[in-house]
């Protein structure tokens, strides 16, 4: 990870494709694989379960030329 920029309220940073797919696999486990009630994943992570899905499901894969070695 690379911390290219930061301000009061937003960062800007560059993450490599394997720092993405831990990025992913983990909002996947919050919103798949944890056993607790939306109310408490919202305690814990400080959004929404629908505002962690969305952002899982970015898109951002699609647009990536990567291929898992």
């Amino acid at each position: 990870m690379q911390i290219i920029s930061t301000e009061t309220n937003s960062a800007e940073i560059k993450l490599s494709v394997e720092e993405l797919v831990i990025i992913n696999n983990s909002l996947n486990e919050i919103c798949y694989g944890i056993d607790m009630d939306e109310s408490e994943i919202s305690v814990r992570v400080g959004a929404e379960l629908g505002e962690i899905d969305n952002f899982r499901q970015a898109q951002i894969f699609g647009k990536l030329k990567y291929r898992r070695t």
